[in-house]
């Protein structure tokens, strides 16, 4: 019965997707890490196929109505980013996003 949040990069998403469904209740929320508001830019960061695998998370919590905001880091390229990112945002749904320093 502990409420939980959690952080990931997506990458592995798929193998909590079904205990996280099943932990709804608990779970506060999912917080990804985002590096770009593109494939080139997060892919940059996280590794080529990255961008493909977070969106498919993201697919995932749409369809699964798992509550979820983007973590960015702001470094020299993503202040560029920022705009293009909370738009990114918005448009997938999530509740927020934080821009934190590092």
């Amino acid at each position: 019965n502990i409420r939980f949040k959690m952080v990931t990069n997506g990458w592995h998403f798929e193998r909590a997707g079904e205990d996280l469904v099943a932990a709804r209740k608990q779970l506060i929320g999912i917080a990804f890490s985002l590096d770009g508001a593109t494939r080139a830019a997060h892919d940059a960061h996280r590794g080529a196929g990255s961008f493909d695998r977070l969106m498919k998370a993201l697919a995932l919590c749409e369809a699964t109505r798992l509550p979820f905001q983007f973590n960015v880091l702001l470094r020299r390229d993503t202040l560029g980013e920022m705009e293009r990112i909370a738009v990114l945002a918005a448009r997938l749904g999530a509740l927020r996003v934080n821009f934190g320093a590092m």
